[in-house]
């Protein structure tokens, strides 16, 4: 009986070698938590965020597919507006807010869809948004939901809908929304947004070949307290702005367009 005892407690020892070795096993493969580079968004990722990909049908609802259907209508029935917007949230939800039906609706086409990275936009251009449309500026807003990727990746997605968008309307203007803050307070993800935005300053204001085509419009400091933080009246969630962010936002898009306009 004694000896049943021990051999019982033998194995089981046993086995709990063989669960401890195959669980560090599991966890060295594991990305590590605090990484841009490693992550499994990174990996799947890396490639797509410079190059058109469909967002895939997850819930099985067929919404996103939805959505560009909509706008692709509705970019050929606004064939005549001289602005085409084109990005993620911000721009999508700029038509619940009075400054859009105040001073864009009639002479605007929104390509906004919310949670859509580089890639996404740049598909949705690629495949019937953009074609129809003839306008005199397109103004981008794009990459701030390109999660898990490092900042070369993101910029090379944004420069990517640039150059098809120079390739297919090349007589367009086009204006690149520098990435604005977000968190409530200075974070990782700002400073993933200042190298972005310097990078694009850097190209499209500096290279000569993109002189009086492409520019970089930015309003991050108006959505910043002088401690650094983002105010709640202008972004309640530390993200997408509220009616007052989006006057601000009109206030300075205008005026930049009449600049524009005025050294045609």
């Amino acid at each position: 009986m004694a000896q049943i005892k021990v051999s019982w407690i033998v194995n089981g020892i046993l086995v709990c070698l063989v669960l401890f070795v195959l669980f560090h096993q599991q966890t060295d493969n594991l990305p590590d938590a605090n990484s841009f580079t490693d992550s499994p968004t990174k990996r799947m990722s890396h490639s797509r965020s410079a190059s058109g990909v469909p967002i895939a049908d997850m819930h099985g609802d067929g919404r996103w597919d939805s959505m560009h259907a909509k706008l692709t209508r509705d970019a050929d029935a606004g064939n005549t507006k001289p602005y085409v917007f084109a990005g993620d949230s911000l721009i999508q939800r700029w038509r619940d807010y009075a400054s859009w039906d105040q001073s864009w609706d009639s002479q605007t086409v929104n390509l906004g869809i919310g949670g859509d990275r580089t890639e996404h936009i740049l598909w949705r251009l690629q495949n019937g948004e953009l074609t129809p449309t003839n306008p005199k500026v397109v103004v981008i807003m794009a990459g701030t939901n390109n999660h898990g990727v490092d900042a070369e990746d993101t910029i090379k997605g944004i420069k990517a809908i640039v150059n098809y968008i120079r390739t297919e309307k090349p007589s367009a203007r086009i204006v690149v929304m520098a990435l604005l803050p977000r968190g409530e307070r200075p974070n990782r993800l700002r400073d993933k947004h200042q190298i972005i935005n310097a990078n694009l300053k850097d190209t499209y204001e500096t290279d000569p070949t993109h002189a009086a085509a492409v520019y970089v419009l930015d309003i991050g400091h108006e959505f910043l307290t002088p401690d650094g933080g983002v105010p709640y009246n202008l972004m309640p969630d530390y993200l997408h702005m509220n009616a007052k962010g989006y006057d601000i936002w009109t206030y300075h898009l205008q005026n930049f367009l009449v600049h524009l306009k005025n050294t045609e």
